[in-house]
């Protein structure tokens, strides 16, 4: 995928051996040696400056810089079609890619990111990512997620996952602990329209039972599992597993 997108933006090959996921090493050695770019990025491959992005050294996003939001949304459009169009962003999705164009600095800044759908992050009996998270310990967090993973010794846990389709970073596990286990689960994901979240939410946890309305957010609990709940924003819904607040 990375591969496409590049070749649609007229970028050098050498850099499509560049995967989300791959360590920091891995991805510096893919890139390669190239002319550096001055303040808009570490280094020049064709007509754009790059930037490689790591979450605790795991590659997270390419970001591509452009001279202007027109001259970018232009050549994009062009490529990949009409975006979605988020406040001050537009956004594109590939099949597992997702490309944010917004203003950086005077100029415009594409960043890519790896993305996975929000239906897969949720799985039956209150497991994410296939995993059962409630009731493990800090040991058996680290060793599910390995680089993903960074475990406060006393406190929290956090998990950074891919985003989903609208996230504009990592999707972020916030992980809890009661006498040294997994007491509960939150995590924020962004939405067009947070319904769409709720009724993927249904499928897993049954249906959706609002038990506070108010002008800011609304609070919902699950029908068919008692241990799930969610505060629905505009544009945001919180989730939370376990003994929640």
């Amino acid at each position: 995928m990375i591969l496409l997108l590049l070749a649609a933006l007229h970028l050098p090959p050498s850099l499509a051996g560049l995967q989300f996921g791959m360590s920091r090493a891995e991805a510096e050695r893919a890139a390669g040696k190239k002319a550096a770019c001055g303040r808009y990025g570490q280094f020049q491959a064709g007509d754009f400056c790059i930037v490689l992005g790591f979450q605790r050294d795991v590659l997270d996003d390419i970001a591509l810089d452009f001279e202007s939001i027109d001259d970018a949304h232009a050549k994009l459009t062009n490529a990949w079609g009409e975006p979605i169009r988020q406040r001050d962003r537009e956004l594109w999705l590939g099949e597992s890619v997702q490309a944010w164009l917004f203003p950086y600095m005077g100029r415009a800044r594409l960043e890519l990111r790896a993305y996975r759908p929000f239906a897969k992050l949720l799985g039956k009996k209150l497991t994410l990512d296939g995993k059962k998270l409630l009731s493990l310990t800090r040991p058996e967090i680290r060793a599910a997620f390995g680089r993903r993973a960074y475990c406060d010794d006393t406190e929290l846990c956090s998990v950074y996952l891919p985003p989903a389709e609208y996230d504009q970073s990592s999707l972020s596990l916030m992980i809890e602990f009661e006498n040294d286990r997994v007491s509960n689960v939150i995590f924020m994901v962004a939405a067009q329209d947070p319904r769409q979240l709720l009724k993927i939410a249904e499928r897993t946890w049954g249906k959706a039972i609002v038990e506070y309305s108010g002008l800011v957010k609304d609070v919902i609990r699950f029908a068919g599992e008692k241990q799930a709940h969610a505060e629905a924003m505009e544009h945001t819904v919180i989730f939370c597993i376990g003994k929640c607040p």
